[in-house]
């Protein structure tokens, strides 16, 4: 009998030998079996079940249409590997199936959009909101946007009754505009029904245009009434001599985006309105994202003065955040 040789040492004991040989075999059909075993049942398989079981997040598809991995690797992504929704840059090639294996489709449930960014870029601009959010669809397809081109003999709308009063309040950098929140600011009435005052803002330059004609500056006071539904002011302003009639909320900016600043002192939202309050009224939307329609848009007809410092200091921190004019469509303006 040729002796069979492990390591150093030399078996020549028929035993042993016959003991070894069926102890090769045994291992042999164990490999064998593991062979043939998916992945994740094996010593550490009821862990990597458990993790198999929660759905992928958005992030966590693999490129290749969302299905899975062919070798059955569901690990998330490492930090930096591809941003959210994207293939990963580098990849290789890796990550697709094997040739000749068909994946199976994953089951993901459904995930929470993160909210997208907005702006007035090229990039992220008016054209492109629609596209940004399935919540923002409205912004490309609706049919009752704002803002629009008014014209100067449209119209007959009745006064809107104004109970404005002096408040204590806070202004805030919003990344978009420069927003004033007042604690209680008044009400208004139209026909009858009731608005409070919850926040204005400004841009610049106008977004609502007279017979084609835009202004230096247009102030938003939104108002909402008891079952949510809103209504806003629109105030166009001329650029004109040096003044302190807004210093008390507009002089000193905030120091941070998003860290809201308490007045110095009350400010009565009336300052902001022209002598006569008659207006163009029309159904209209919000004029940002998600451009929700249904809100009751109120353009004053007479214009105000603001100095031309504080509209270069809007302009300088925010320029040109004003959405184009949209079509009017079937809409009439009273």
């Amino acid at each position: 009998m040729v002796p069979l040789l492990v390591g150093c040492e030399v078996l020549d004991a028929p035993d042993r030998t016959r003991e070894l040989e069926g102890r090769v075999n045994e291992l042999s059909a164990e490999v064998s079996a593991m062979a043939g075993r998916p992945v994740g049942t094996g010593k550490h398989g009821a862990h990597e079940a458990d993790q198999g079981a929660h759905a992928p997040h958005a992030s966590d598809e693999p490129p290749g249409g969302g299905h899975a991995r062919s070798d059955g690797a569901g690990a998330k992504p490492a930090d930096g590997e591809r941003p959210h929704g994207e293939p990963n840059a580098a990849s290789d090639g890796h990550d697709a199936p094997a040739a000749g294996h068909k994946a199976e489709p994953t089951t993901a449930q459904p995930v929470s959009h993160q909210v997208a960014h907005w702006g007035y870029g090229r990039k992220d601009g008016p054209e492109h909101w629609g596209e940004m959010s399935p919540e923002w669809s409205t912004c490309g397809n609706g049919e009752q946007q704002s803002p629009i081109d008014i014209e100067a003999k449209a119209g007959d709308a009745p006064p809107i009754t104004f109970h404005y009063q002096a408040s204590r309040g806070t202004v805030v950098d919003n990344g978009h505009t420069l927003q004033v929140d007042l604690a209680n600011g008044g009400d208004i009435e139209i026909d009858g029904h009731t608005y409070e005052l919850v926040q204005f803002h400004v841009h610049t330059p106008s977004e609502h245009t007279i017979a084609g004609e835009q202004y230096p500056l247009e102030v938003h006071l939104v108002h909402k009434d008891a079952g949510g539904r809103l209504a806003v002011v629109g105030v166009l302003f001329d650029s004109g001599e040096d003044s302190k009639a807004y210093d008390g909320i507009w002089k000193k900016w905030p120091a941070q985006v998003g860290k809201p600043m308490a007045l110095k002192r009350a400010f009565d939202p009336s300052e902001l309105l022209p002598a006569v309050h008659s207006t163009f009224r029309y159904d209209g939307s919000l004029t940002t994202p998600p451009c929700t329609e249904g809100v009751l848009w109120n353009v004053m007809r007479r214009t105000k003065i603001a100095p031309r410092r504080l509209i270069d200091a809007f302009r300088d921190h925010h320029p040109d955040n004003a959405r184009p004019v949209m079509p009017l469509g079937e809409r009439t303006v009273s």
